[in-house]
């Protein structure tokens, strides 16, 4: 039982019954990764002036019960405020928090830190409040996952980096605010943050990331920033969105990047890109046809889908224009493309006489007399002839 130690290197602290504290004896100089992991017991460690490396902050993983870590005031490298444990950068006067005792419920962090380290606060369940300082610039990886409990936080203006998983699963968080200098969310930062309602993004923001906001079933809306260019995979996934604009700067969106968004009626496109990579065609032509998009705004799309099923046949891009026949073919008129009204006309839509003379009469008012020579010989080829009444009000 105690410590096990070897060349100066404290390799595993093993628990005694009734023993809440543990004082490092003085000659260790390394803590190692898994030293005091599952130490449930221990409410207090004490960390003596010679500890100068702690392998990781994962090393007090599984000490539930723990409250507070104690530093010695002549430690060159680490140091305690509020029994919570940081490092000094390079030994110069900036800090990181480098770990949070799980038992935390409320946490200031000390004026003038620069960074959270990665899953510093991992795993603290009861932790409800944070307060940062303006000093902060980074937030790492992990850093405040699993904080089941966390209601508020506030992140400062100076706020430049936000690592991967940062708030995942922070399942009481209910509003978040992006600083301005944040240019990129990464993945999952807010996975599973189920009762997320809203997200107030930076500006700046041009990239979000894989799962960023996957899970978050509460999120019903989200307004992008202008400058947004991608989103990646599954980044909305199973989240509440109702409806979505996208900026007119956007250049990609990655594969299921709003799928089973069981709320999602509408979607707002600009130029926008589907990158399908492994997803196939049909896939994402199923969830355009189940979430009903905007069509006369997703020109991009629609095109994509009238040019897959003539150059492959899909099926369900078959199923996808043959549901929308008339406005598709009334927003292809209005945006003036003949060469895409040829494609359709000859892609075995269920074309009519009736549906055939309603889209001349259209193309007219739209004055597109092209679009209307051509559905008229079309009408005479493959239906009949057009009436000498319909001939005349055309003025063909």
């Amino acid at each position: 039982m105690g410590f096990e130690i070897k060349k100066q290197t404290l390799k595993r602290y093993y628990e005694e019954s009734g023993v809440t504290e543990a004082v490092i004896p003085k000659y260790v100089t390394t803590i190692s990764v898994n030293a005091f992991c599952g130490c449930r017991s221990l409410k207090r460690i004490v960390i003596p002036e010679s500890v100068t490396r702690i392998m990781s902050n994962c090393t007090f993983d599984g000490c539930t019960q723990l409250e507070e870590i104690i530093v010695s005031e002549n430690n060159p490298v680490y140091f305690s405020h509020d029994g919570i444990l940081y490092d000094r950068e390079d030994e110069k006067e900036q800090s990181d928090l480098y770990f949070c005792p799980v038992t935390k419920t409320e946490v200031s962090v000390l004026s003038g830190a620069k960074g959270i380290r990665n899953g510093a606060f991992h795993n603290c369940v009861y932790l409800k409040r944070v307060t940062l300082p303006e000093s902060l610039v980074k937030i790492g990886s992990s850093a405040f996952a699993n904080c089941e409990a966390l209601e508020e936080i506030h992140l400062p203006e100076g706020l430049e980096n936000i690592g991967g998983r940062a708030f995942q699963k922070c399942t009481s968080l209910k509003e978040i605010r992006l600083p301005e200098q944040i240019r990129g969310i990464r993945l999952e930062t807010f996975s599973h943050c189920r009762n997320l309602e809203r997200v107030i993004f930076s500006q700046n923001v041009r990239n979000i990331g894989g799962l960023a906001f996957y899970g978050c079933q509460k999120l019903k809306e989200a307004e992008f920033p202008a400058v947004l260019e991608r989103i990646k995979n599954a980044a909305f996934t199973h989240t509440g969105l109702i409806s979505v604009r996208l900026p007119e700067n956007m250049i990609v969106i990655d594969s299921m990047a709003f799928l089973c968004c069981k709320n999602l009626k509408s979607i707002f496109c600009h130029g926008a890109e589907f990158r399908i990579g492994e997803w196939d065609m049909s896939r994402v032509l199923n969830v355009l046809v189940n979430q009903r998009f905007h069509l006369e705004e997703s020109a991009e799309i629609l095109s994509k889908v009238i040019d897959t099923y003539s150059e492959t046949g899909n099926p369900s891009a078959y199923a996808y224009l043959e549901q929308h026949f008339m406005e598709i073919f009334r927003i292809l008129i209005e945006q003036n493309q003949p060469e895409r009204i040829q494609k359709f006309l000859h892609s075995g839509m269920p074309v009519t006489e009736d549906t055939l003379s309603d889209l001349m009469m259209f193309a007219n008012e739209k004055q597109r007399y092209e679009i209307q020579v051509m559905l008229t010989e079309f009408k005479n080829q493959n239906i009949g002839y057009a009436s000498e009444d319909i001939l005349k009000k055309f003025e063909l």
